[in-house]
């Protein structure tokens, strides 16, 4: 059986919380937490730079709309980051409560 790395993160986190093991749970977390956090950090220094001069450079846009290109360009990049950060903030909610209840 394939599991996807976010089926694999939560079979891990199951099996913890299941062994009631709080601390390797959260040590699982906090590790995963930052692998999410650097991930981020290249996916915006990259998209930041080399993205933003494709936008500027290659791509053929009126300049009359540039500025609304470099708005949804921005916010997509934003959009990206937060979409998988909200998963990781979902994980961290869900586990402070459960973990008092065991």
């Amino acid at each position: 059986v394939q599991l996807t790395p976010k089926e694999e993160e939560e079979l891990i986190f199951a099996y913890e919380l299941g062994r009631k093991d709080h601390k390797r749970l959260s040590q699982y977390f906090t590790m995963s937490f930052w692998c999410y956090v650097g991930i981020a950090l290249i996916v915006v220094l990259l998209a930041e730079t080399i993205g933003l001069w494709f936008v500027c450079n290659k791509l053929t846009i009126p300049a009359d709309r540039m500025d609304a290109a470099l708005w949804v360009y921005h916010f997509s990049i934003i959009s990206f980051v937060f979409s998988k950060g909200l998963i990781k903030i979902k994980h961290l909610l869900f586990f402070m409560l459960i973990l008092p209840l065991g």
